[in-house]
């Protein structure tokens, strides 16, 4: 069997002029829409990235490749239901990022303002479950990742932070941590 070429991360080319990012980016949030909309009628809450943060991120300027442009969530939810949190990657590389590389992996913690990853990591709340998704996002897409999370019956009613991390996988070394984000949940 052939070998299979392994995904690297990198910086954003900042080739892009601003106005052709400005383009890129009106564009990427003309397609986030649906996914808007689809959110809005789970009733979750969606955050899109700001048209400034995506023209800095296609420059280069703010981040790894591929990059988070949306979270949609739960910010109300039973608990022992469970709910099904979303994440939008773009990438926009001129090469395939594959399932068994790129993952998102979601977890329950005050990690989002912590920002050493070994404490980011070690604040995962063990009364709910860390799950991650495969996800594939080929060359100058959007894609979706998420994961269904059973929500625990015996902790207090009040709010949760979910936590987000995007990451390269390696199999054979230290994966790239790309990016990482944060909500809430109000647990009924």
């Amino acid at each position: 069997m052939p070998a299979r070429k392994r995904a690297s991360a990198r910086k954003t080319p900042g080739r892009l002029s601003l106005a052709a990012a400005s383009r890129l980016a009106d564009k990427i949030l003309q397609d986030l829409q649906p996914l808007s909309q689809e959110a809005g009628a789970r009733n979750q809450t969606i955050n899109i990235l700001s048209k400034s943060d995506l023209i800095r991120k296609l420059r280069g300027q703010t981040s790894h490749s591929p990059f988070l442009v949306f979270i949609a969530w739960n910010s109300v939810a039973a608990r022992g239901s469970t709910t099904s949190p979303s994440v939008g990657v773009f990438n926009p590389d001129p090469n395939p990022y594959s399932a068994f590389d790129l993952f998102a992996h979601a977890f329950w913690g005050p990690s989002n303002v912590l920002t050493d990853l070994d404490a980011f990591l070690l604040s995962a709340d063990p009364a709910f479950p860390r799950l991650a998704v495969g996800i594939d996002a080929p060359a100058g897409s959007t894609v979706v990742g998420t994961v269904n999370i059973p929500l625990p019956t015996a902790v207090a009613a009040g709010t949760y932070l979910m936590n987000w991390l995007l990451f390269l996988r390696n199999p054979f070394g230290v994966g790239t941590v790309l990016e990482r984000a944060g909500v809430f949940t109000t647990l009924t």
